[in-house]
C-alpha cells in the first residue's frame, strides 16, 4: 500500500506579534512594549517598524508629521525637502536595544529626472541644531526611502541638487 506515515505536528511557539498602529492622521501617541510595533501614519507616507526587543519595558511613543514651514532650522544650500518630516519622541531612555526601520514616501515627481543618489535622509541634531546626513536604501517601485536608527529624532528626506557623495555619514 505505500501509505504516508503521519507526522506529529510540532506545536509552533506562537510568534509574538508586533502591535499594529495605523492612522491617516499626522500624529499618533501610543504605548509600545517589548513586542515592538509597526506604526503607519498619513496613509502609509510614514512607516516605523520597531522590532521585538527594541524596548525592554513599556514606553510611550509620539510620532508626528511636521509641516515644512514649522522647521526653523535652515536647510543646507542646494537642498530641499523631498518627503515628509517626522519627529519621534519616546518616554524614558531614548536608545533602542534593536534598531528601528523608518520608511518615508518621497515625492516621485521631484525625482523624475534626478538620480536617486541625490536623495538622503537627514536628522536634526538637538545639540548643534543642524541637519546631519543618514544613508538610505531606496525602493523606486514603491517610491520609498528606508533607514535604520537606534535613537529617535526629527527626520526629513532631503534632495540635493548636487551629489551627496561628498557628505560623510554622521
Amino acid at each position: 500500500g505505500g501509505g504516508t506515515t503521519p507526522t506529529t505536528p510540532t506545536t509552533p511557539t506562537t510568534p509574538a506579534t508586533q502591535k499594529n498602529i495605523t492612522t491617516i492622521e499626522k500624529k499618533v501617541t501610543d504605548t509600545i512594549d517589548s513586542q515592538g510595533a509597526i506604526i503607519n501614519l498619513e496613509n502609509g507616507n510614514v512607516q516605523i517598524d520597531i522590532p521585538q526587543g527594541a524596548f525592554s519595558s513599556e514606553r510611550t511613543i509620539t510620532v508626528k508629521v511636521i509641516d515644512h514651514s514649522d522647521i526653523s532650522v535652515p536647510l543646507p544650500p542646494n537642498i530641499k525637502f523631498a518627503g515628509p518630516i517626522i519627529s519621534i519622541d519616546l518616554s524614558g531612555e531614548d536608545k533602542l536595544n534593536v534598531p528601528a526601520t523608518i520608511t518615508l514616501k518621497y515625492d516621485q515627481q521631484l525625482l523624475k529626472n534626478i538620480e536617486s543618489s541625490r536623495l538622503a535622509a537627514f536628522y536634526l541634531s538637538e545639540d548643534t541644531k543642524e541637519w546631519l546626513y543618514r544613508g538610505i536604501s531606496i525602493n523606486k517601485e514603491n517610491g520609498t526611502a528606508s533607514f535604520n536608527t537606534s535613537r529617535f529624532s526629527t527626520y526629513a528626506l532631503l534632495l540635493n541638487s548636487q551629489n551627496f557623495g561628498d557628505i560623510k555619514d554622521a
